[in-house]
């Protein structure tokens, strides 16, 4: 499936896990729409940008008892046609180490591999290092292991398995700094493949 576009509307508390923050955002009657390309959202931790953001992409490990706030069944509209967001979360990738999709162990090579064979994506692991200009040293270690490229890492996994949407943790300014080269290179990478990115970014 290619999705172009994405509407959402929603309330409710949603408890957003991240490799630097942990907090319980509320969505309070939100409309959002991410179209293909860089999606950035600019707001604090707490004012709903985490919360879509993660519902998108972590809907399975999300406490479904906080979920009693929203309206049920939880839907998006994608390419104009209704989809629970359980569905989407299928087409979708979190941008943290916390995703189960991110084996701590094995190398990033050995995982996009996995991830080429699993979507049948006519590209090799050495290509796709090759897009996402990762150093060989850092493509052939683990996760854990790759410094300053982990977000390059971890969407080139994600892009192996076929994900159309890459939704990236809340990052404060200062954290984003960090990374002010990699993000936007990465940003237009997924851009360039006709790939969704949303990113919650503290002002």
């Amino acid at each position: 499936m290619d999705i172009n576009e994405i509407r959402i509307s929603a309330s409710g508390c949603v408890n957003c896990v991240s490799r630097a923050y942990t907090v319980c955002d509320f969505l309070d009657e939100q409309k959002f729409l991410f179209n293909k390309g860089a999606n950035i959202l600019y707001g604090d931790i707490d004012s709903g940008i985490f919360g879509i953001s993660y519902l998108i992409s972590m809907y399975e490990k999300i406490d479904k008892r906080n979920l009693m706030s929203f309206q049920l069944p939880l839907e998006a509209t994608v390419n104009g046609e209704k989809m629970p967001i359980s569905e989407l979360a299928k087409y979708s990738c979190y941008i943290d180490s916390s995703y189960n999709l991110y084996s701590t162990k094995r190398t990033v090579r050995e995982q996009v591999t996995k991830g080429l064979k699993h979507s049948k994506l006519s590209y090799n692991a050495d290509e796709i290092c090759e897009i996402f200009r990762m150093e060989k040293f850092r493509f052939d270690s683990p996760l854990k292991a790759t410094g300053n490229e982990r977000y390059q890492a971890m969407a080139a996994i994600g892009f192996s398995y076929g994900k159309q949407v890459f939704c990236f943790p809340w990052l404060s300014k200062t954290r984003y700094e960090n990374f002010k080269v990699r993000i936007p290179f990465l940003l237009d990478v997924l851009a360039s493949y006709g790939k969704i990115s949303i990113l919650p970014l503290g002002m």
